[in-house]
């Protein structure tokens, strides 16, 4: 798991954000016989969703729009492995 801040960075305001617009790639991915696959959410325990699924050797990106931990956090969660590219393109106030 990956944890990074969002609010109070690049542009994003520190506190009264409730949620990011975020592209999510995964690059040079690597995943078993079933494919791989990436969660973005605010931190704490993981749901059972999906952002992003990808394959062995893709290059795949995914527009996300993800709610902030009370610290203005996010978390990804990536089933298999890959190189990850996040850029923030919005947010949404309280």
């Amino acid at each position: 798991m990956v944890r990074g801040p969002v609010g109070g960075a690049g542009g994003v305001p520190d506190g009264d954000v409730s949620a990011v617009a975020l592209n999510v790639t995964v690059v040079d991915g690597l995943a078993g016989d079933f494919g791989g696959y990436v969660t973005v959410f605010p931190c704490g325990v993981p749901p059972d969703a999906s952002n992003l699924n990808f394959v062995s050797g893709q290059t795949v990106p995914n527009s996300v729009i993800a709610p902030l931990s009370a610290d203005g956090d996010v978390c990804l969660y990536v089933f298999g492995s890959a190189h990850l590219l996040v850029d923030v393109s919005g947010y949404l106030t309280s």
